[in-house]
């Protein structure tokens, strides 16, 4: 019986025998985990798998199926990782800002949410007004509105529109500190979204690999 492999490039090799499996695992080229598959059959499973127990009987001619799928390369990992990180650098700074504001500070971090400022000022404007209660009201906002971020965060990694809606909505944010003139706020907002939209670069060409599939080879003897 003789088998495909799928090398540490992604390709797939083969067809050759068990003792040859065995040798290029014992060279260490191949690991318990590497895809393998019969000869005649679409079903892949691990080396270990094979070496523990042989398939049966193989029947029609010999055929290259498509393997598990393809390796995403560890640098377009990281770019997604780093960019969807800004999502929670985003999401923790503007609610200590609103933190801060309700407790009666005066300083913010400029990386923060322009919309969040606005929520908390009309909470304050309102509480000065004989309406305690929006404070709270609008804090709770906050926390609704920095959970959304997080979410970008944790869902964008995996999911392109989810991502590409975080930018967006960060894009908008920063048209408010231009409208109003926080020139500061809004530079640190275009620095924030140079590595977000580079994550999300990242991220669409990951999709890209994964639907490409993985390189074949022409079948060795």
């Amino acid at each position: 019986m003789t088998y495909y492999y799928v090398d540490t490039n992604n390709a797939v090799q083969g067809p050759v025998d068990l003792a040859a499996l065995q040798d290029l695992k014992y060279r260490g080229q191949i690991n318990a985990g590497t895809p393998v598959t019969p000869v005649g059959d679409e079903q892949w499973k691990t080396l270990g798998d094979i070496l523990a127990a042989t398939s049966g009987p193989l029947v029609g001619e010999p055929l290259l199926p498509p393997p598990p799928g393809p390796g995403v390369p560890a640098e377009i990992e990281g770019s997604i990782t780093s960019g969807s990180s800004w999502f929670y650098w985003i999401a923790a700074l503007s609610l200590i800002n609103s933190l801060i504001l309700f407790f009666g500070g005066n300083t913010h971090f400029v990386i923060g949410l322009g919309i969040m400022q606005i929520i908390d000022g009309l909470g304050i404007g309102m509480a000065e007004g004989g309406l305690p209660s929006a404070r709270y009201v609008c804090l709770f906002l906050d926390v609704v509105i920095a959970g959304g971020f997080v979410c970008f965060g944790i869902f964008g990694r995996s999911h392109f529109w989810v991502y590409l809606t975080g930018v967006m909505f960060y894009v908008l944010d920063a048209l408010i500190y231009l409208v109003v003139g926080e020139w500061m706020s809004f530079g640190f907002h275009v620095f924030a979204l140079i590595f977000l939209i580079k994550g999300l670069a990242s991220l669409r060409e990951k999709n890209r690999i994964l639907a490409a599939g993985p390189v074949q080879t022409s079948a060795s003897t």
